[in-house]
């Protein structure tokens, strides 16, 4: 389980083949699509008010120095640990969604960027992404990502803290991170998510809901 949380392991991984990890394409994207609607509305709301208000120019980009961050028409959508996955891929071309997909393999977003062009492949390390400024994002999806950087006992709680963190820093104020796991807590207590979930970046709190 300690190579899960390796780049090592995901070149040679990838390498070998292409998977779709945890869920269907079109459940995940059911999912995300539902969220999508409400931060659009949430977003239109914000460039709305800043209209009313006079901080609004020729229809936008909006900016509240408040919040420190530009409003965008759409919600911007940072899929992390994508590795093979086509959930960005679908979201991107068949619902018209701005979505960036990141892993840390260079291997995985090299060949996903030959098998689908005009989709964005970005090679970043989601528990440190420097490559993408603070509050740039309305949404972030980890699909398996987070179980598999948490699968070994040493260092799993210093490597959630650190993936949490930059969740919390690329996300926008009101933005949303959503993650599909197949963990819950273990019989043994070695892997508590529920706790290694809570963030002060997120207010401390956590929504799960199940997935038949």
């Amino acid at each position: 389980m300690t190579a899960l949380g390796t780049v090592e392991f995901w070149d040679s991984f990838h390498r070998r083949e292409h998977t779709e990890w945890y869920l269907p394409v079109d459940v995940v994207v059911r999912e995300v699509l539902c969220v999508h609607a409400e931060l659009t509305a949430q977003l239109l709301r914000f460039a709305t008010s800043q209209l009313a208000s006079g901080g609004g120019s020729n229809g936008g980009p909006w900016e509240d120095a408040g919040r420190g961050q530009v409003s965008r028409k759409r919600p911007r959508i940072l899929h992390s640990g994508c590795g093979s996955s086509t959930v960005g891929v679908v979201l991107q071309r068949e619902h018209d969604c701005d979505v960036v997909n990141a892993d840390f393999s260079e291997g995985v977003m090299d060949s996903m960027r030959a098998l689908y062009p005009g989709c964005e492949f970005i090679r970043s390390d989601a528990r440190d992404a420097a490559e993408f400024p603070s509050q740039s994002f309305d949404m972030v999806i980890d699909k398996g990502m987070f179980d598999s950087a948490t699968a070994r006992t040493e260092g799993r709680v210093e490597t959630a803290k650190k993936l949490l963190d930059e969740a919390a820093r690329v996300l926008a104020t009101g933005g949303k991170y959503m993650i599909f796991s197949a963990f819950s807590n273990d019989e043994l207590g070695q892997k508590d998510m529920t706790d290694m979930l809570v963030h002060p970046g997120f207010g401390g709190q956590v929504q799960a809901s199940s997935i038949p």
